[in-house]
């Protein structure tokens, strides 16, 4: 079952390297988006690129920036470039949840299960959190 379709003509909240200016923006590239914050969330630092847990405590956040996924093509490279690919019990390398963000729009997002040892971002900003390394 292809579930990219759940995406199209919702909203997906991006926190990494699919964000205005970073690497992956072009596939985003010409939409526009809202500046958002999702709370529950920390950020932790795999070297190219971030990932999120959720921890259920409000004090932790991540920023975000919510786009509307137009079309099935922008669904399934957002799918492709997450690894998520929701089959037979297996999600792949992202798994992909609905939350609510704190301005209350209703998204996706890709989260990893569980942490795995990297380093927190405390600032719950990828852009920042990069562009403090001069990454970007």
């Amino acid at each position: 079952m292809d579930l990219s379709n759940q995406l199209v003509n919702n909203n997906v909240a991006v926190y990494g390297t699919l964000r205005n200016g970073c690497g992956n923006h072009h596939i985003l590239e010409g939409l526009t988006f809202k500046r958002d914050v999702i709370q529950g969330f920390k950020m932790y630092d795999l070297g190219g690129f971030p990932y999120v847990v959720h921890t259920g405590d409000h004090d932790d956040s991540i920023a975000v920036e919510v786009y509307e996924v137009p079309d099935y093509d922008t669904a399934r490279r957002l799918d492709g470039l997450e690894g998520y690919h929701h089959t037979q019990g297996f999600t792949g390398f992202y798994n992909r949840i609905k939350v609510r963000t704190a301005l209350g729009t209703e998204v996706y997002l890709y989260v990893f299960p569980k942490h795995e040892g990297e380093d927190e971002i405390e600032s719950g900003d990828w852009v920042y959190h990069t562009d403090q390394r001069g990454w970007l």
